[in-house]
């Protein structure tokens, strides 16, 4: 390799590096995600509509956030269980904390029953994409 291409590649490995550090976001645990599931389900999010703007608190602080309605529909229950149909309430902050919010269409969700509904077990990490031809045995 020339000393230009070494150079690029420098440059490129120190902007990655920092960005990724940047990310405000928290590792990955799968363990952690299903223990703390009340619900877990296949689900097809048929729509999501705007319910307004609001407050929200993340890592104590106060923090602007858009409500949504998620239109859902349970095709499967993996964990615990939740209606065949029901409207879901989440937020999206409108600064990026790490919060990836959820799209329409068919997705494993992680549920964790409250008084007023269900809200995210972890709001870093909603769902999960929903992969055809894998087949479940056993519930959890």
């Amino acid at each position: 390799m020339t000393v230009l291409r070494l150079t690029k590649l420098g440059i490129v490995l120190i902007v990655c590096g920092a960005w990724a550090l940047a990310y405000p976001g928290k590792p990955f645990d799968l363990q952690k995600l299903v223990e703390g599931a009340d619900v877990i389900a296949v689900v097809d999010i048929s729509r999501i509509d705007p319910a307004g703007a609001t407050t929200i608190t993340v890592d104590s602080q106060a923090v602007s956030a858009d409500a949504f309605k998620a239109d859902v529909h349970a095709e499967r229950h993996i964990k615990g269980i939740c209606p065949d149909q029901f409207i879901f309430n989440f937020f999206t902050p409108k600064q990026f904390v790490g919060y990836p919010g959820v799209a329409v269409g068919r997705q494993i969700i992680f549920l964790t029953r409250r008084d007023s509904g269900y809200e995210f077990t972890d709001r870093h990490f909603p769902s999960l994409p929903r992969s055809t031809g894998i087949r479940l045995r056993h519930r959890i």
